[in-house]
């Protein structure tokens, strides 16, 4: 499997899921350098999540998630004090193989991460697109909004990694998410964390969820 070079932007909290858009506000300095080389070449760099406890080396290299997303800045606007604000939008998951030095941020060798196991089932399929509709029209609390276009209604992964980034679940889960290969699985784990949350925050006020609940767009 071919290696590229990348370069590491490690945050806590923060998630970057393929084919999603995220606002970054850049103030270290190692990471203004990271991203001043980035819009010099390429405009590449991709995103990792600090495991837990990386507050006791943050200033050196605290560990990160094996499995990252190479993203692209698409806009930028740099403050007159070096500081940055871009728009990064996921490209495509990777595993980091090893960092490299020689840079005042970090980088590494990383290798793609394909996407496994059969086609989704269409019912499946349907039943997450249900959950899903159903916590956005009558729980935004739980779900930021996420748009689907027509296109993307029948590719299982992209409607995983967007409704993944939308969901507001925790960092650790989104993780796990993001590190399954598998398409089908993806979307069973996300029908669990959906169906939990519409037990938290609707069957309160709508009684269980039995469905069908069907929404076109319309």
């Amino acid at each position: 499997m071919t290696e590229a070079l990348v370069r590491l932007f490690p945050l806590p909290q923060i998630v970057l899921f393929p084919g999603t858009l995220i606002p970054l506000h850049v103030f270290e300095p190692r990471y203004r350098d990271l991203v001043a080389e980035a819009l010099e070449t390429d405009r590449l760099l991709a995103l990792a999540l600090l495991r837990p406890g990386y507050e006791k080396d943050y200033e050196g290299s605290p560990a990160i998630h094996p499995v990252v997303v190479v993203g692209r800045i698409v806009d930028h606007f740099r403050l007159p004090d070096g500081r940055y604000n871009i728009a990064v939008v996921g490209l495509s998951r990777v595993r980091v193989v090893e960092e490299v030095p020689g840079r005042t941020f970090r980088r590494a060798r990383v290798e793609a991460v394909p996407e496994e196991g059969p086609p989704v089932e269409p019912a499946r399929l349907a039943r997450f697109l249900d959950l899903l509709h159903l916590l956005l029209c009558r729980g935004p609390g739980a779900v930021r909004q996420v748009d689907f276009f027509p296109a993307e209604r029948a590719n299982a992964a992209r409607l995983a990694d967007r409704a993944a980034a939308a969901l507001r679940i925790g960092d650790e889960t989104k993780q796990a998410i993001l590190e399954e290969p598998n398409v089908a699985k993806r979307v069973a784990r996300l029908t669990d964390e959906l169906e939990g949350l519409i037990q938290r925050h609707l069957v309160p006020e709508v009684g269980p969820f039995h469905g069908p609940f069907r929404f076109d767009g319309n």
